[in-house]
């Protein structure tokens, strides 16, 4: 991260009569390592852990959240970030967050292009453009547009207004507005105060859908099949390399350059493969769970004409108002039928 070299005396100058110009002594500065960082020798400062440089004063550390008080904009850039990401403002239209941790956007993201690794907190989502894929559980007040991709559970306090919302896990939205138009799936349960609104919006509440993590799941599969070939080419090169380094032949620069390269290649990608594998896992977890699971919609005040209910790809189109309902599978009959819902 740092090196810290010791001052050097500076030389007596002239003035234009020929006179000596005295130097002042060098000013010696110190530096302290704090939290994630380590000192070598002194001088020497290294990181210990991954994610973002801090210098504070004569202390220099990491953070393991990437903090931006304000707004992500031209001032700041798209953000790509190995940990989690907090932001305090906005995020302006046409801007991406990448982030492997966790993200918490306190303002609001318009037509951005945000990519979680974990659980995502975030105050607004707008923006018919907006594309957000969260690996963990989505948090927001209010969803208005785009395509939203949540790995697990999602909770929308206010409402969910013409956007695509797909869960591997539950939807609840608790606004008295409830789901307004759009297409909302979700692999477990829906769970909503309103569905739909009086001038009949086409509104799709779809569960018990497993298609998306299957694409997902041999997406992960096609990437985990294509870097283990890369790891075996590497592996092929670093062998034919080695001999020559333990025979003690001299082995040019260039060539160690190269293994270098070839070296950090094959650090990466194993521990992409190692991520792409642990997804796996967890889906295929979900998949067995929703193996002779029950997903259901329930909607606690109203559900409107203009609502379809599909189920385990079984549908049924809503015509007249309803309340205070629960839509479930009757297995026997392979339809879809309805029970009370409590308030």
């Amino acid at each position: 991260m740092a090196y810290v070299d010791p001052p050097e005396e500076g030389e007596p100058g002239k003035d234009v009569y020929g006179r000596q110009i005295p130097v002042k002594p060098p000013k010696r500065f110190s530096l302290s390592a704090g939290k994630g960082v380590e000192c070598v020798d002194g001088r020497i400062f290294k990181a210990i852990v991954q994610g973002q440089p801090v210098l504070r004063g004569q202390e220099i550390s990491v953070r393991e959240v990437y903090v931006i008080p304000g707004d992500v904009n031209l001032t700041t850039g798209n953000v790509d970030f190995f940990g989690s990401v907090m932001v305090g403002g906005n995020v302006a239209e046409g801007f991406s967050i990448v982030c492997g941790g966790d993200l918490e956007i306190r303002g609001t993201a318009e037509s951005v292009d945000i990519s979680v690794g974990g659980n995502a907190r975030i105050n607004s989502i707008i923006g018919e453009n907006s594309r957000v894929d969260v690996k963990g559980s989505l948090e927001a007040r209010f969803i208005q547009g785009g395509e939203i991709k949540v790995g697990e559970d999602v909770v929308v306090g206010s409402y969910v207004l013409h956007s695509y919302l797909q869960a591997g896990g539950a939807v609840t939205v608790r606004g008295r507005k409830g789901i307004i138009g759009g297409h909302v799936v979700a692999l477990d349960k829906i769970d909503t105060t309103v569905a739909g609104a009086p001038m009949g919006t086409v509104t799709v509440l779809e569960v018990g859908v497993m298609a998306h993590l299957k694409a997902e799941l041999a997406d992960l599969e096609s990437r985990i099949d294509k870097g283990q070939d890369v790891l075996n080419k590497i592996y092929q090169v670093v062998k034919a390399i080695l001999p020559r380094f333990k025979a003690g032949y001299p082995v040019p620069s260039s060539m160690k350059e190269r293994l270098r390269i070839v070296q950090d290649k094959k650090e990466a990608l194993t521990d992409a493969i190692q991520g792409w594998k642990g997804r796996e896992m967890v889906i295929r977890r979900q998949m067995a769970q929703m193996s002779g699971a029950f997903p259901t919609v329930s909607v606690r005040q109203k559900v409107y004409p203009g609502v379809e209910i599909v189920i385990y790809n079984v549908r049924k189109s809503i015509r007249e108002e309803l309340r205070f309902i629960t839509f479930s599978r009757d297995v026997d009959n392979n339809r879809i039928k309805e029970s009370p819902c409590s308030r």
